[in-house]
């Protein structure tokens, strides 16, 4: 398993100009190194992921039983179901942490794994994503490109998330994309994706928490338009002082409200903790809790749970009791920051005053063993030229509705990967 060199550097430069992706001040912003590679997916890995994205489907599911349960202080009453809830609701906001009870059996319908690959060719999770839609707008991009090849792909999200949409909105195929002021950067990826979905009649509303925005009687109002029981990728927390704009918190209250009282639907809930490394942990288990495993095996089937354990690295909550890591390689993941940031490893010089605030309680934040990572050679594009480098990788794995969507790839020079100037990311196709 390889990445394929397939593609021209004029078709893709082509394509990624015509997204808008670098248009004005974004050529700084969102520039990345171009590839003319694919990464292949053979069979036996395509039905590997597929397994997997059922067993991540089914253990999500539970967990959404499991924190409404959890929420619910008469029901969970054992100690450890008040440590898993205050293992979820770590760093969320108070007003979203009664939304896991709204549709308690309901998971987000669209997860990105963050994966990658040791030195055996194993492919493991580091992160579960299922609060966030970052990286559709590229999984799109890089679906386009290789639809200019005669290989075989996976469906792509656009297609899947289009088909949910229709299935959920036959007679107003509409989807609501709200920004908070936090996540303007990812306005361009939004547009890319605005246009896929247009290409299978779904017309993606893209909107920022300030834009002119009306809840009435259950319908949401938008520049006159008028949408009944609206269905909306997702409700984020809106953006504070912080961000450098006053959040909205009247129109994010509306549109909670809408979602408590079922006359709103989202492709991605409002559960934030589905986004959380707690969750991380709770399904690792790596202590080995004997009361967390059977609360976890009464919701979730055990042969998806083993198998979702079998990819994640071990991976513990940061407790004041826990003992500093002496030997081997170790990643300190603050429980709801996301990308690059709230990260340190165990070769950083903060990490061990990083270790002690977690420990102190002062951050929240999970401790997941490092893993090896297996370089791999790329194609990068300079120009019209390219030339071989030998690359760490990052895996996007997208599960759209339960089924497999896409998988994309971010390659860097050093590790630890994360996207940017000095990235390449390309998409992949079935070999």
């Amino acid at each position: 398993m390889s990445a394929t060199r397939v593609l021209s550097v004029s078709d893709v430069q082509r394509i990624v100009t015509d997204s808008g992706i670098w248009t004005a001040t974004r050529a700084q912003t969102h520039r990345f190194q171009l590839s003319t590679d694919l990464f292949s997916l053979p069979e036996d890995r395509v039905r590997e992921l597929r397994e997997l994205t059922f067993a991540v489907t089914k253990c999500l599911e539970g967990m959404a039983r499991i924190a409404a349960i959890a929420e619910d202080e008469q029901l969970g009453k054992m100690p450890s179901w008040k440590n898993i809830r205050q293992t979820l609701q770590r760093e969320v906001p108070a007003r979203f942490r009664s939304l896991c009870r709204i549709r308690a059996s309901t998971g987000p319908s669209i997860v990105r794994l963050d994966m990658v690959e040791d030195l055996d060719e194993n492919w493991k999770i580091v992160e579960i994503e299922g609060v966030k839609s970052h990286g559709l707008g590229y999984s799109s991009l890089f679906a386009e490109i290789a639809g200019l090849t005669q290989h075989d792909r996976l469906p792509g999200v656009a297609q899947l998330i289009a088909q949910e949409v229709h299935k959920r909105r036959p007679q107003n195929p509409t989807l609501i994309h709200i920004l908070a002021h936090s996540e303007i950067f990812y306005q361009a990826e939004g547009e890319i994706l605005q246009k896929a979905l247009a290409r299978h009649g779904v017309r993606l509303i893209l909107l920022q928490e300030d834009s002119k925005i009306k809840v009435e009687d259950g319908i949401l109002t938008i520049e006159g338009d008028g949408i009944p029981n609206p269905l909306f990728l997702s409700i984020p927390p809106f953006a504070g002082k912080k961000y450098g704009a006053p959040a909205n918190l009247a129109l994010e209250n509306q549109l909670l409200k809408l979602y408590q009282d079922k006359s709103a639907d989202c492709l991605i809930p409002p559960k934030l903790f589905m986004g959380s490394k707690g969750m991380l942990a709770i399904l690792s288990n790596a202590e080995e809790n004997a009361e967390l495993d059977w609360i976890l095996r009464s919701q979730i089937n055990s042969d998806n749970l083993l198998l979702l354990r079998s990819y994640i690295p071990r991976t513990a909550l940061v407790e004041p009791g826990t003992s500093f890591p002496v030997n081997g390689g170790w990643v300190l993941k603050e429980v709801l920051e996301s990308g690059a940031h709230g990260v340190c490893f165990s070769e950083e010089p903060d990490f061990r005053k990083k270790f002690e605030e977690a420990r102190a309680g002062k951050i929240r934040a999970v401790l997941q063993e490092k893993i090896a990572c297996k370089p791999r050679d790329f194609h990068v594009s300079e120009g019209q030229k390219s030339q071989i480098e030998s690359r760490h990788m990052r895996i996007a794995i997208f599960m759209v509705a339960g089924s497999l969507a896409d998988v994309t790839i971010t390659a860097c020079k050093e590790a630890p990967v994360h996207g940017g100037k000095e990235a390449i990311m390309l998409g992949s196709i079935l070999t």
